[in-house]
């Protein structure tokens, strides 16, 4: 709160609760529509007779600051915002606390889901608290933002194979009634295994088109001759 309150020039904090309840409030503005709120604020000073009940909020809040149009503002908090939740993010997954960076990642996607980096770090955070479904999801988005950027596809892949792994470790555990069960549970098995592999396999040998010269080279190779040997056998 204290970087935001210097945005508006507030010294203090304890002198100033009713400044920082109003930007309490300015927070909860939807900042997807920035462009509309501002507006909105504009006509509001303009014609504050128009639609007064709708306008008078919007003046209630800025005015204290003498703030005439605020859409630069707005947008700075919420770069403020972004950079602290990352920042915390990163400070989470180096201890090792990946759910909590996680958390902190989707929150800064839900002020701005433009940022590619974001979903990237959120994959990663999601392969290593085990969540692989959501990281292919995260992973899969990014590459709609930036599918030039080659981590993507090799943390993607990495995300597919836990995936695989996992649906067919808790499908095998589950209890099942008959044999015909147990035979119709291994071939759904199978075939979600073997299609998530084979995405993975595409998705390793997308990244290393994409960085020929890496230093995993090899490592990546041997990964995906491992998986046309698995889904061979499958």
């Amino acid at each position: 709160f204290k970087k935001i309150l210097n945005l508006f020039n507030i010294d203090s904090i304890s002198s100033k609760k009713k400044d920082l309840l109003l930007i309490n409030r300015i927070l909860d503005l939807d900042y997807e529509n920035i462009d509309e709120i501002n507006w909105e604020y504009i006509k509001a000073r303009r014609k504050p007779m128009e639609n007064k009940e709708r306008m008078e909020e919007l003046i209630k809040i800025f005015d204290p600051f003498g703030i005439k149009n605020f859409k630069d503002v707005l947008i700075k908090i919420k770069e403020e915002l972004e950079y602290e939740l990352n920042n915390k993010a990163n400070e989470f997954m180096q201890k090792g606390d990946y759910e909590s960076a996680m958390n902190r990642l989707q929150a800064s996607l839900d002020l701005d889901s433009t940022v590619y980096q974001t979903y990237y770090n959120l994959g990663v955070a999601a392969i290593n608290a085990k969540h692989f479904d959501k990281a292919v999801e995260a992973l899969e988005n990014g590459i709609k933002l930036k599918p030039e950027f080659s981590d993507f596809y090799y943390s993607l892949g990495v995300a597919q194979i836990g995936l695989a792994d996992e649906f067919v470790e808790e499908l095998s555990e589950g209890a099942v009634e008959t044999e015909s069960a147990a035979k119709e549970i291994t071939a759904a098995d199978k075939t979600r295994a073997v299609e998530l592999k084979k995405s993975a396999i595409e998705n390793l040998t997308k990244f290393l088109e994409l960085v020929p010269d890496t230093s995993e080279k090899a490592d990546v190779e041997e990964m995906i001759k491992e998986l046309y040997r698995l889904n061979k056998r499958q």
